[in-house]
């Protein structure tokens, strides 16, 4: 989708005179290259197709994105959020469109177009200044599925010394030519549609720790529309996914950690995340480990398992922005053989305004 609605956004808002708008943005300019064998391949961002390899090239992760908030007074807001990749030339498209409206101070219903809420950093992945990493580890955010159209209701409250977050969500996502089945897995036009998405989040935050635990039903479409294509069509493939996170922060060591579990009648996975990282003034040197392994569900098909190791440093140099260095090796140890062993360089600025 193109710029316009932003322009659309700012003409016809200003109208209403008692609507309060609030802008913000980020920003990650990120660079980066396979430095192990020619030919290598590094796949950064599975859902977009991001990938390295022995040119330096800053379009797989570069990223640019604006929100507009809109109070419109008696507990009703409308947040819509545009996002520009390097990957679409720059275009721009809707990531958020959805209205809110504050039932009481503890409870809001939120209807509209949203980030599937299914891990930890699924909602801001997008915000590389929110989280260490050039990027939450590829072995864990891998789904060819990013939003919803729906609605959740949303609640919190104190929990003891804590805070508790909870969100109930319901929705359906149609997505016409795939990007990730379309041109890496099948290599040719595929649809994918996730139906009767119901599921639950709980966050709760006491001082320096945090912790997530989700759980996500849907029923899944893909249809191959290909004259030649030797694909079968699938069709109210039932889902479960189950998620849980479990961090800690003290504002000098930090511990992050996820575990997520994918199951159905035709695919089941277990991927976990674990990093650490020490702060000394500005600067966080840190390590991360991460593994995505698929479990044989029919037999002979080809099974995708790969690891990748991870150092990097993060640079505080400015308030609102941050310097990241990373090296990834990556090993692909699964009989579907996916992108294969590699070793990457990337590089960036992550900024928010």
């Amino acid at each position: 989708m193109k710029c316009w609605p932003l322009a659309f956004f700012c003409l016809v808002f200003p109208i209403y005179a008692h609507a309060d708008i609030q802008f913000s943005g980020f920003a990650s300019v990120v660079g980066g290259q396979t430095i192990s064998k020619k030919d290598d391949a590094y796949l950064a961002d599975y859902s977009l197709v991001g990938l390295y390899d022995d040119d330096l090239s800053f379009q797989p992760e570069t990223t640019m994105g604006l929100q507009a908030r809109a109070n419109l007074d008696l507990g009703l807001t409308f947040t819509s959020q545009w996002v520009s990749r390097g990957l679409n030339d720059f275009n721009s498209e809707i990531s958020y469109a959805y209205l809110s409206y504050t039932i009481n101070p503890e409870l809001t219903l939120q209807a509209g177009r949203k980030r599937l809420p299914l891990q930890y950093y699924s909602e801001f992945f997008d915000v590389g200044f929110a989280y260490p990493w050039i990027r939450p580890p590829a072995d864990l955010y891998t789904w060819q599925i990013l939003n919803y159209n729906g609605a959740s209701l949303d609640h919190k409250t104190r929990l003891g010394k804590g805070s508790l977050a909870t969100s109930f969500y319901v929705g359906r996502e149609d997505s016409t030519n795939n990007r990730l089945l379309s041109t890496f897995f099948f290599n040719e036009p595929t649809n994918e549609t996730w139906k009767n998405i119901i599921g639950i989040r709980a966050d709760y935050s006491l001082g320096d720790f945090q912790t997530l635990i989700s759980y996500t039903n849907f029923k899944l479409d893909r249809t191959f529309t290909s004259a030649s294509t030797t694909q079968e069509n699938i069709t109210n493939n039932n889902v479960d996914f189950y998620a849980a996170s479990f961090n800690f922060d003290n504002g000098q060591y930090l511990l992050l950690s996820e575990i997520n579990h994918w199951t159905s009648s035709r695919f089941a996975t277990t991927n976990w995340l674990l990093s650490i990282g020490y702060q000394v003034k500005e600067i966080m040197p840190y390590l991360a480990f991460s593994e995505f392994k698929q479990e044989e569900k029919i037999i002979n098909e080809d099974l995708e398992e790969h690891t990748t190791s991870s150092l990097g440093m993060r640079w505080n140099f400015h308030p609102q922005a941050a310097f990241k260095i990373q090296f990834d090796e990556i090993q692909d140890k699964g009989s579907l053989a996916l992108v294969g062993d590699a070793q990457a360089i990337t590089f960036g600025i992550d900024l928010v305004f």
